[in-house]
């Protein structure tokens, strides 16, 4: 509720206006909106879309899960390290869900979330996509238990990092 005599500031300032986000201090410039720093992909990785929608910039990430072989299974940190990303875990699950509605070729299901003693598991939120991966890794032969986990002394891709 706005009273009469008050100024906006920062963010709820521009929502009346309809323009680029101001930094609602003064002397400061006009900053350009988060959108339009995204660039002319608009899909906020920074990088334009390729064929079928793939952001380009995550293309690393997908050459790795490519090479995951049926029936094993990596972790998010895997991936991220075999791309040249060792602390990109977050960044490669960022990479996979930017997959979601587009015609690609990357085995997405077969990469999942670390939970420690030897276990992966699935890593998703909606049940509806995680029942999908689940249906897809049971397909491939990949047992995965009540919980959404997987062993990784059995199903673990066992690609080694070479040191730096």
């Amino acid at each position: 509720m706005k009273r009469a005599g008050t100024v906006r500031r920062g963010r709820d300032a521009t929502k009346d206006r309809g323009t680029a986000a101001v930094s609602g201090k003064p002397g400061q410039p006009d900053q350009p909106s988060r959108a339009s720093r995204r660039g002319a992909g608009g899909d906020g990785a920074g990088g334009g879309r390729g064929a079928g929608g793939v952001v380009v910039k995550f293309e690393p990430f997908y050459r790795v899960a490519r090479r995951i072989p049926r029936g094993k299974v990596a972790t998010y940190g895997q991936v991220a390290a075999l791309a040249g990303r060792p602390r990109g875990a977050r960044l490669c699950g960022y990479a996979l869900s930017a997959l979601r509605n587009t015609v690609h070729d990357v085995p997405w299901q077969r990469v999942l979330g670390a939970r420690g003693a030897g276990r992966a598991g699935i890593s998703l939120r909606d049940p509806v996509g995680a029942a999908a991966q689940r249906a897809l890794l049971e397909r491939e032969g990949v047992l995965v238990d009540a919980r959404g986990r997987v062993e990784l002394a059995r199903f673990g891709w066992r690609r080694v990092v070479a040191p730096r």
